[in-house]
């Protein structure tokens, strides 16, 4: 039988990652200091967040979360607040507007904010200073797009950690883990499946267990099968890989085509570029469904293979033309 998953404070997977800022947690316990800076860098639903929530707990430290569209006196009230050590995590860093980076130099380099955005009323002296010093604190930012970030900032931050596809094995014993919070009993065929489908994104094991919960409700008193998943999957739309009716509808678009730009697929599907590219493109791109080259986006030798194995009633698309 295999080992269980270590987890760190549950959370599960990204072992090197975890073993690393593990380290570092215990070193800044015995010396008495905050937990380094860190640039957490991945896609969407790999568990940023749940990993610096990991870190706090580890650190014995409050994480305070702040959206990337804060204003600048959110986020000057916000880090105020922050006791010795604790942790800001910043979630979609990329959207930080320019000021708001910028104040975060001195958070790292002096432990201070300007005095113009924290005028708090204290002796005259204080008030008269540029600055106001402020508790050593971590900051954490978490991006998928971290070229979007100021140079100078993502220079000042020591610990960049690049989040990837989860193995089989992790995604096994999360999709276990979130089972038994969730209530859903599964055979282990059905746990593979489900782990399988998820492509590596916990994120999308959480979407599934959570359709599944209220799809089957029978799922809390007795093991849901192998077939029992499968009706599920058919029921949404995905085929055997998890891909679903948007993505085998652009694949299909995509051999229609046979070249085509970002653009030319979006418009084709009625969705926005962006969404394409993030939420369709990636996806396929990494199990290696699709191409980008110099002159546009084509099907693989893998992903026409792939699309001959579908059943064209998986594609909600095909069938509304």
């Amino acid at each position: 039988m295999a080992r269980p998953i270590p987890k760190f404070h549950d959370f599960v997977g990204q072992r090197m990652i975890v073993a690393r800022l593990a380290r570092q947690v215990q070193g800044a316990h015995q010396r008495g200091e905050p937990v380094p800076h860190s640039l957490f860098i991945g896609a969407s639903g790999l568990g940023k967040t749940q990993l610096a929530e990991a870190l706090a707990k580890a650190a014995g430290t409050t994480v305070h979360r702040i959206n990337g569209r804060s204003a600048e006196a959110n986020v000057v009230e916000r880090i105020q607040q922050c006791r010795f050590a604790d942790i800001v995590f910043f979630d979609e860093a990329h959207q930080l507007g320019g000021a708001v980076q910028e104040l975060l130099y001195d958070v790292i380099d002096h432990s201070r904010l300007p005095r113009r955005l924290a005028p708090v009323v204290e002796s005259p002296e204080e008030n008269a200073a540029e600055f106001k010093p402020i508790e050593p604190i971590t900051l954490v930012l978490a991006t998928d797009r971290p070229g979007k970030l100021h140079n100078a900032l993502r220079k000042r931050i020591p610990i960049i950690e690049h989040f990837l596809a989860y193995s089989d094995e992790e995604m096994r014993e999360i999709v276990d883990t979130l089972a038994a919070q969730q209530g859903i009993l599964l055979s282990p065929q059905a746990r593979n499946l489900i782990a399988d489908v998820s492509r590596g994104v916990p994120r999308r094991a959480v979407h599934h267990l959570g359709r599944l919960r209220l799809h089957l409700p029978n799922s809390a008193s007795e093991n849901l099968s192998l077939s029992s998943i499968r009706k599920y999957l058919h029921d949404f739309e995905f085929d055997d890989a998890g891909l679903g009716s948007v993505e085998i509808a652009y694949m299909r678009k995509l051999r229609s085509f046979e070249m085509a730009s970002l653009e030319t697929l979006a418009q084709s599907l009625g969705l926005d570029g962006e969404f394409v590219r993030r939420e369709i493109e990636s996806g396929l791109f990494n199990l290696e469904l699709i191409a980008i080259g110099a002159h546009g986006r084509y099907l693989t030798e893998a992903g026409h293979l792939h699309l001959k194995s579908i059943p064209k009633c998986v594609s909600a698309e095909e069938n509304a033309q």
